[in-house]
C-alpha cells in the first residue's frame, strides 16, 4: 500500500513540475485527429461525373488534409472501392494508391497527371488490367450501371517512408506501413451511374 502511495504521489509531482514548466500534464490534451476532406466531394456525398468513368476526360479528385502528426515522415492515401469483392476473396478493387507524400504537405491537387512519380516525390501505383494494359495513378470510379457503390479514400501518417517503387502492388504498401501508422484519416463517397 505505501508503495501505491509513493508512486501516486511521484506521478502528481511530475505533472505539478510539467504544469508550472508550462507543459501539459502527464496524460494531458492528445493532439488533434488528421483529418481528410475535399472542396468537390463532401464526406459521405456524392462523386461529380467528372472523377469518374461517365466523363470523357476523367480526372484526379482535389484532396486537402490537416493535423498531420508530428512524427509523421509520409503519408499514404489509398481510395478503393468498399462494394467489390476481389476473385470471391476478401479483398476490394484499388483506384488510387499514393505513397511517400511528404508530411509536409497539405494536399493532392485536382487533375493530377498520371505518372509514376509526382512532382513532390510522391509515387503512384501501377496497375495491370484483365487485358494486361499496365496504367499508372487515378482509375476512375466505374460501378456497374444501376448500382451505387461506396468509394473510401483512407489517408496514413507513417513514421517512415517507404521503400517501393511503382511496382509494388497494394498488399506490398500495406505489409510494409504495417507497425507504421501513427494517424488515420477517412472519407467515404459514393457514385452511381
Amino acid at each position: 500500500m505505501r508503495r501505491i502511495v509513493l508512486s501516486a504521489l511521484l506521478l502528481l509531482a511530475a505533472g505539478s513540475a510539467a504544469i508550472a514548466q508550462g507543459g501539459p500534464p502527464p496524460g494531458g490534451p492528445r493532439p488533434p485527429p488528421l483529418m481528410l476532406s475535399s472542396s468537390a466531394i463532401q464526406d459521405g456525398g456524392v462523386v461529380p461525373d467528372k472523377y469518374s468513368a461517365a466523363s470523357q476526360s476523367p480526372v484526379t479528385p482535389p484532396l486537402s488534409w490537416t493535423n498531420v502528426p508530428a512524427t509523421a515522415q509520409s503519408l499514404v492515401l489509398i481510395v478503393h472501392d468498399a462494394d467489390v469483392v476481389m476473385q470471391k476473396g476478401l479483398g476490394d478493387n484499388p483506384h488510387w494508391i499514393v505513397f511517400n507524400i511528404p508530411p509536409t504537405a497539405t494536399s493532392l491537387a485536382e487533375a493530377l497527371p498520371n505518372t509514376a512519380t509526382l512532382p513532390d516525390g510522391s509515387v503512384q501505383l501501377s496497375r495491370k488490367n484483365g487485358q494486361g494494359v499496365v496504367s499508372v495513378g487515378f482509375l476512375p470510379f466505374a460501378p456497374p450501371p444501376g448500382f451505387a457503390h461506396h468509394y473510401d479514400f483512407d489517408l496514413y501518417a507513417l513514421d517512415t517512408k517507404l521503400a517501393l517503387d511503382t511496382n509494388a502492388t497494394r498488399a506490398d504498401v500495406e505489409s510494409a506501413m504495417a507497425g507504421h501508422v501513427v494517424g488515420k484519416a477517412v472519407m467515404q463517397t459514393r457514385f452511381k451511374r
